[in-house]
């Protein structure tokens, strides 16, 4: 007997093993479906949460590893990311989001807004990738950005 399924509030009849034929159609309908959810939790371009250490002092563009965006198929993104960096016993931590738009020969735009203060500013390269600068901080130093991104494919 066929076991129900559902996904989106829409229930499917999947096969159980030795179950006789025909059961195509919900099978196929079942995984069109899961097909089509899965690729809404991950795009192309998207980037899923990662971490990234983030350097004291750093008065030149300073690449943030794993976050970029390929121009050749993304037209805008947006970043969420939290920013956490610590000097002794004093804590500075920020949540940011940064906004970016490709606009071909005149580059990108990139805009950054957020919540705290940890002392940290980003650019964008040509290319796409993402970077920082960031104040300094007296010794013990300590800092992480961890972020995740959409990126929003060219048409």
């Amino acid at each position: 007997m066929a076991k129900v399924l559902i996904v989106n509030n829409t229930p499917y009849l999947y096969p159980q093993p030795g179950e006789q034929a025909p059961w195509g159609e919900g099978a196929t309908g079942w995984a069109e479906e899961v097909t089509r959810v899965l690729s809404t939790l991950k795009g192309a371009a998207d980037i899923l949460e990662t971490s990234y250490a983030i350097e004291n002092n750093v008065t030149s563009p300073e690449i943030i590893g794993g976050l970029s965006f390929d121009v050749n198929i993304v037209r805008g993104f947006v970043v969420q990311a939290t920013v956490y960096r610590s000097s002794g016993s004093n804590e500075y931590a920020e949540e940011v989001f940064l906004n970016g738009v490709y606009q071909g020969a005149s580059g990108w735009l990139l805009q950054q807004d957020g919540i705290g203060n940890a002392g940290i500013s980003f650019t964008i390269s040509p290319s796409g990738q993402l970077n920082y600068t960031s104040t300094n901080l007296p010794t013990p130093y300590s800092g992480i950005i961890t972020f995740r991104g959409i990126g929003i494919l060219t048409v």
